[in-house]
């Protein structure tokens, strides 16, 4: 086959793995899989250019598959934990580049662009990938992601080929046996048109099965009195009141009812006491109480299995087990507080809890019809961390504290000179604009290392951009939350790696920094450094603006795939002619 030929062969071949992924709600991730596997598909024909190797030789083997993907896999257990941050270094540039290519072209050109590819910053879109990705930035996740790509890429390059008279030897260099499918020949201009054409429609049909209003119009917009007024008299549900008391929320009579009582757990399982569904559906456990708006994508904690119509009892809600499109990825629930378990419908009836990813068009919650507005059927509980402070059978853990001395230094790096941190973690340094309201994911100027759980004193950490004058710095010691040893906190938007808190604030300690060499400012206290009795005060506490994701880009990355679905299909198939073009050139 032709690269056009190819080109749609490795559309087929795709489409399985886009539509298990992108079912899933994780457009994004099946993007960044098919841009890897359609660069990789290209590399066996690189034999031509390679005297070592004949054409369909030992390059258009099972061994190469193994070979590449053995290759790929490597990489991505090199990069190890490093991958996001990579992927983050390399967007900033693109996007400085696209903002700088912006601003040459006709102001016509600039709107149609602009409405086209998604204004969004490079952390959230990194965040978003990382989330999809189920959180796995172990060395072994990269390695398999590699090794999927590169096997996968290789494999689609031979199914293409399999397929001509010619055909491939796929034993090599074991044995010289050949395998042709059928006798078509590789340069034939309608056996290759037809192969892209196949290839197109197959992803086509992908979108149209996993993005609701792909070719109709953008996902419809949903709230529980619109649902109501959507619903059948057979999927009406009886009035339930939300209420921490457990047994208000059982019903003999209710069509829908669920009971999620007060309980103390590790933090990994949430137990749900009953459900009632009159239809198939799911209990979800949210966050923050939707009440009357329904789940967001921030709040949405874990999902369970597909229940069938009838009365559950002790349904078991793994936290790691997240809605798809729910950006709330964790391991274990973090905070002691109020929780809340909603019903929602398997509308479609495939199993699949598709609310947030289908824009709010399809597993639709139940609602109340008495009353106005319209509520979900929903009950909360208090649910207590084992070991957290609110635990009364907790054993008491030191708090965390630092000590920021006011200093001088060259503006490249500046000492903290004790931090205690009970669980490990870093310590992270703000400019003034922190204690003026700023966003900490855009304030921070510098992080040390991780460090161990216990005290550190004279911790030396270099500042991300040097400090030009003279100010006043904040110190805050913040949680390795997600484990990895990785100060992800920027990375994720905030949702990671939070600080340390005492009382609910966070627990930072401040500095005035006078910069070596630098004419005294009105913004620095003095150019001597005070005496240790001054700089040692007590620690600051102050309120941590921003301690969970801010919603700056209304949604996001998946808000924006959601209504722009169109977009995607057009970029998607702007990719597909702009990779194979770019090869054929090499």
């Amino acid at each position: 086959m032709n690269r056009q030929g190819h080109t749609g062969m490795t559309l087929l071949a795709f489409a399985p793995l886009a539509y298990v992924l992108a079912g899933d709600g994780k457009l994004l991730l099946a993007g960044v899989c098919w841009l890897g596997i359609q660069a990789v598909e290209p590399l066996p024909d690189r034999d031509f250019h390679l005297p070592v190797l004949n054409h369909r030789g030992v390059s258009h083997s099972l061994l190469s598959v193994l070979v590449v993907g053995g290759v790929f896999g490597a990489a991505g257990w090199l990069l190890g934990g490093t991958g996001f941050d990579l992927l983050y270094s390399l967007l900033s540039v693109l996007v400085g580049v696209w903002d700088w290519t912006l601003g040459f072209l006709p102001k016509l050109s600039t709107a149609f662009l602009t409405g086209l590819i998604p204004n969004l910053p490079p952390a959230e879109i990194v965040t978003t990938l990382q989330q999809q990705a189920r959180g796995n930035v172990s060395r072994w996740g990269f390695a398999l992601f590699g090794f999927t790509i590169g096997a996968y890429g290789v494999l689609a390059h031979l199914l293409g080929d399999v397929i001509t008279v010619r055909g491939v030897k796929p034993f090599l260099p074991v044995s010289n046996w050949r395998l042709s499918l059928s006798s078509l020949r590789a340069d034939s201009p309608t056996a290759n048109s037809a192969l892209f054409g196949a290839g197109m429609v197959a992803i086509a049909l992908v979108v149209v099965a996993t993005v609701p209003g792909a070719f109709l119009g953008g996902p419809a917009t949903l709230s529980p009195a619109g649902v109501a007024d959507a619903q059948s008299t057979n999927q009406t549900a009886t009035p339930q009141t939300n209420t921490t008391n457990a047994t208000n929320a059982t019903n003999a009579s209710a069509t829908a009812t669920v009971s999620l009582a007060n309980q103390t757990i590790n933090g990994s399982t949430v137990t749900v006491g009953s459900v009632t569904l009159s239809e198939p559906g799911f209990v979800v456990l949210d966050s923050t109480g939707p009440d009357e708006e329904g789940i967001l994508e921030e709040s949405t904690i874990a999902v369970s299995k597909r229940l069938d119509a009838g009365t559950h009892w002790n349904v078991s809600l793994r936290v790691n087990r997240s809605p798809p499109g729910g950006v709330a990825n964790r391991t274990t629930l973090n905070s002691t507080g109020t929780y809340e378990a909603v019903l929602y419908r398997d509308s479609n009836n495939n199993s699949r809890f598709e609310f947030i990813t289908s824009g709010r068009a399809t597993d639709r919650p139940f609602v109340n019809e008495s009353g106005s507005p319209a509520r979900l059927v929903l009950d909360s509980g208090y649910i207590t961390i084992r070991g957290s402070r609110e635990d009364p059978n907790a054993t008491p853990t030191p708090t965390a504290s630092i000590r920021f001395a006011d200093q001088r230094t060259d503006g490249v790096e500046v000492t903290i000179r004790s931090v205690t941190l009970p669980q490990g973690g870093f310590v992270v340094v703000h400019n003034q604009s922190y204690l003026r309201g700023g966003d900490p994911t855009q304030t921070s100027v510098g992080y040390s290392q991780y460090l161990s759980a216990g005290t550190h004193r004279n911790v030396s950490i270099t500042l991300l951009q040097p400090v030009q004058r003279d100010q006043t710095l904040v110190a805050i010691p913040s949680r390795d939350t997600d484990g990895n040893r990785s100060y992800d906190y920027v990375r994720t938007d905030g949702f990671q790696d939070v600080g340390y808190t005492d009382g609910g604030e966070v627990i930072t300690d401040t500095a005035s920094v006078t910069i070596t060499g630098s004419p005294s400012t009105s913004e620095a206290v003095s150019s001597a450094t005070p005496s240790d009795t001054a700089s040692e005060s007590t620690t600051v506490v102050t309120s941590q603006p921003g301690t969970s994701a801010p919603d700056s880009s209304g949604g996001g990355v998946g808000a924006w795939i959601a209504s722009h679905p169109l977009g995607v299909v057009v970029v998607v198939l702007a990719v597909i002619v702009v990779i194979p073009s770019l090869w054929r050139r090499l």
